[in-house]
């Protein structure tokens, strides 16, 4: 795996999970983004132990906020395939936040972009990014 740390904040007891090397896999993986719920999961940060990091927000209503980045400096949102126009409410990190709906992608996508991400360190190519101005 190209992840060595996994965290997923837990809203009830103030603070978060964290996964190390050990016992990271692709069956983890999914099971954390599964996991988000818009409520007491918020947040899904998979990193190398660097700067680099892929995090994965929301999950309320099946819409999750996914970017990507190797120095956070530079960004990458995943991107919704069938995009509408608009704004949505998602909680992420505990914090409401207000979001194109453009960046709204689906479990599928989001359990894609963390599983690729988690075994290559790279993103999706299947999938719809765009680099952050």
């Amino acid at each position: 795996m190209y992840v060595n740390r996994i965290s997923l904040d837990d809203q009830d007891a103030h603070g978060e999970r964290e996964f190390g090397p050990e016992g990271i896999d692709e069956a983890l993986v999914v099971e954390l983004v599964k996991a988000l719920d818009g409520v007491r999961h918020t947040l899904l940060s998979l990193s190398p132990g660097s700067e680099a990091h892929l995090a994965i927000g929301g999950g309320a209503n099946g819409a999750y906020i996914v970017y990507m980045t190797v120095d956070n400096e530079d960004f990458y949102n995943l991107m919704a395939a069938n995009p509408s126009p608009g704004r949505f409410v998602e909680i992420t990190a505990g914090q409401f936040g207000e979001y194109p709906t453009a960046t709204a992608v689906t479990l599928a996508e989001a359990v894609e972009a963390a599983v690729c991400y988690a075994t290559s360190g790279t993103k999706s190519e299947r999938l719809i990014w765009e680099h952050q101005a």
